[in-house]
C-alpha cells in the first residue's frame, strides 16, 4: 500500500475506532491521486522528493516536505525532526503556518469526528508497513469535534484545545482482532505559532533507533499532508 494511502487509513480508523464514528468520503478530497509504489526509506543523504509519496525516518532523522497551497498552513508539513533519549521520543512538526487562533467544531463536522490530528505512527522493529495494523504505536495531538457541549466554530488558539495522547495496537485474542487503546504513557504537546511548530513527547516502550516512523498531519474537511523528501541524515 502507497504510503500516502496509508495515512489515510491510518486516520480514519483511528477516528472510527476511538470514537465510534465514520470519516466522510469526500475528506480527502484535495490529495492527489496515489501511486503503488512502497514506503521507503533513505540510508543516505539526499533531497530527493516526491509529491505522491510519503517517507518513514529513523528516531534522530529530519526531513523536509513540499510545501502546498491546496491545503491549510497548519497541516502543511514543510520539514519534521525527532530526538530519542532512552525511550522517550520528541516530534518536532514545522509548519508553513499556525494561525494565533484556529476553528473548531466547525460546520460540517459532526460532534465526535476527529477534526484535527498531528500524528506519528511507530513501528518499534523498524520494518515497512503496509497496513494500518502493523504499527505498534501512535503519538498524536488531536481534536475531537464536540458540537454539544461547546460552541459551534469556535475561535481559539491551538494550544487551548489541542490533547496529546498515545494509543498502543493490542491484540484481542478472544475477537481474534487488533484494536487501538490509550497507553498511559503521559504525552505532552506544545505549539508555538511563533514557531510554526508542533511538538509531541511520550515514552514509547521499545522504541530503538532502528525503530521506523511516519509523520502525517489530518484535516477532516481539507485534507492530510506527510513526509515526501527522504530524510536528511
Amino acid at each position: 500500500m502507497n504510503a500516502r494511502v496509508l495515512a489515510t487509513v491510518l486516520a480514519t480508523t483511528l477516528a472510527t475506532m476511538l470514537f465510534g464514528c465514520t470519516v466522510p468520503p469526500d475528506a480527502f478530497r484535495l490529495i492527489p491521486d496515489p501511486t503503488p509504489d512502497p514506503l521507503m526509506d533513505a540510508p543516505t543523504s539526499t533531497t530527493e522528493c516526491d509529491e505522491r509519496e510519503y517517507y518513514s525516518l529513523r528516531p534522530g532523522q529530519s526531513a523536509d516536505d513540499l510545501s502546498s497551497d491546496h491545503i491549510p498552513g497548519y497541516i502543511d508539513v514543510v520539514r519534521v525532526e525527532s530526538i530519542l533519549e532512552d525511550e522517550t521520543l520528541t516530534a518536532i512538526f514545522h509548519l508553513r503556518d499556525i494561525p494565533q487562533e484556529m476553528t473548531f467544531n466547525r460546520d460540517g463536522v459532526e460532534s465526535l469526528h476527529m477534526e484535527y490530528m498531528w500524528t506519528v505512527e511507530i513501528n518499534l522493529e523498524g520494518k515497512t508497513a503496509d497496513r494500518w495494523d502493523q504499527f505498534d504505536y501512535t503519538l498524536a495531538g488531536y481534536y475531537a469535534a464536540n458540537r454539544v457541549q461547546k460552541t459551534p466554530n469556535l475561535a481559539s488558539p491551538l494550544q487551548s484545545v489541542i490533547y496529546p495522547e498515545t494509543w498502543k495496537l493490542v491484540f484481542d485474542a478472544e475477537k481474534n482482532e487488533r484494536h487501538w487503546e490509550y497507553a498511559q504513557m503521559n504525552p505532552r504537546v506544545d505549539v508555538s505559532f511563533e514557531q510554526d511548530t508542533i511538538v509531541l513527547v511520550s515514552r514509547i516502550p521499545g522504541i530503538t533507533e532502528e525503530s521506523a516512523l511516519l509523520f502525517a498531519t489530518y484535516d477532516i474537511l481539507e485534507g492530510q499532508d506527510g513526509v515526501s523528501c527522504r530524510p536528511d541524515n
